[in-house]
């Protein structure tokens, strides 16, 4: 009996650590679209109801090619693109609703404020993903995923992805779906 006891301690401590190990940043170095849509289309497919998810990255880094990866996996079967003179839109698909919000033409929170942006925050019945989320930061939630793109100077074609999973334990453990699930470990930087 002992022995089973110490057995089920040391399988809860392993959790335990591996959880806290996804806490840290997780760096991907993605080559093209379609690797860049195949990451995603595996996040989308992961993501539970009420995630906000923040893509910060400068002009042409891959947020709307990860975005249509993203709708993909979710189950959205409409064209994705960038909503930027609408600032919202809305998807219905099999796992829920997506909401994907443009900043670009935002001056701020406040902007964001005025168009309702509380109860897109705060939606537990969508995933809501937000491109250029930089421009509000300030009223993120505190349990935002934060998505950074940057380009690769040494290739042009390429782009680097870095995965912050601000983790809450017992609401967002998507990160933890995703390392089981994207099994191709080239794309991950040490």
């Amino acid at each position: 009996m002992a022995g089973f006891l110490w057995t089920k301690c040391w399988f809860r401590l392993q959790l335990l650590l591996h959880l806290l190990e996804m806490t840290s940043n997780q760096t991907y170095r993605l080559s093209s679209t379609t690797e860049t849509q195949k990451l995603a289309e595996t996040f989308g497919e992961s993501v539970q109801q009420g995630t906000v998810l923040a893509l910060i990255g400068d002009l042409g880094s891959g947020k709307t090619t990860f975005t249509q990866g993203f709708a993909k996996g979710f189950g959205v079967t409409e064209s994705v693109g960038s909503p930027t003179f609408k600032i919202v839109s809305e998807y219905n698909c099999r796992k829920g609703k997506l909401v994907h919000v443009d900043c670009y033409r935002l001056k701020g929170s406040d902007d964001f404020l005025n168009i309702d942006g509380e109860s897109i925050l705060n939606a537990v019945d969508a995933v809501t993903l937000i491109e250029w989320a930089d421009i509000i930061q300030p009223i993120l939630p505190p349990d935002t995923v934060y998505l950074r793109f940057s380009h690769c100077y040494d290739d042009m074609n390429s782009r680097n992805l870095t995965i912050n999973p601000n983790l809450v334990f017992g609401k967002n453990l998507i990160m933890s779906q995703i390392y089981l699930n994207f099994d191709d470990p080239s794309f991950i930087i040490p």
